[in-house]
């Protein structure tokens, strides 16, 4: 008997111990199941990647369900101008992980590229209803779509993840960005 509780005592030991997983400097890794070769819901919108893209790209506005109401993310502000163009006020205080300042051509490069009809994007219907992007200064912009978009918010706030647009325009193949 004295053993059976020796033995269920160190396993509980154990299993109470911190982890001891290899601590490699500015390294992240990650347990996965199918691996994916960008981080891009545009071009390879699997749930494995999506996980973690919601996480290292921002979004112009976010949708807080419990609330029931949008909140500013990259934009600080956005007014809607009519049916189909709504002006967004872009945060001056953001930079990308590689120290790039971001601002609003970097929202233009993202939503011109998912927009484009020579992306190789998976879903292009979570993205074609975007007519344009329009810059009116270094922070500010429109977005319009061709028709009236009764989900224009919620689908700025889940689909549109902005890149870098100085780094995505450099590329020759856009769908190795991430």
């Amino acid at each position: 008997m004295s053993t059976k509780v020796a033995l269920m005592a160190t396993a509980a030991a154990l299993y109470m111990a911190p982890a001891s997983a290899q601590k490699a400097q500015d390294t992240l890794r990650l347990a996965i199941n199918n691996p994916f070769a960008v981080l891009s819901n545009y071009d390879l919108p699997v749930d494995e990647s999506s996980n973690f893209t919601r996480d290292v790209f921002d979004h112009l506005i976010y949708f807080d369900e419990r609330a029931q109401k949008f909140f500013p993310g990259v934009a600080k502000s956005w007014t809607r101008i009519d049916n189909t163009t709504i002006e967004y006020e872009i945060r001056s205080d953001i930079k990308f992980h590689n120290g790039d300042a971001l601002d609003a051509s970097d929202i233009k490069a993202t939503i011109d590229y998912a927009i484009d009809p020579k992306s190789k994007i998976t879903f292009v219907t979570n993205y074609n209803w975007v007519k344009e992007a329009e810059l009116l200064g270094p922070y500010k912009l429109r977005i319009r779509s061709h028709d009236v978009q009764s989900t224009d918010l919620a689908l700025m706030s889940y689909r549109f993840q902005i890149f870098n647009g100085k780094l995505l325009n450099k590329m020759a193949d856009k769908a190795d960005y991430g």
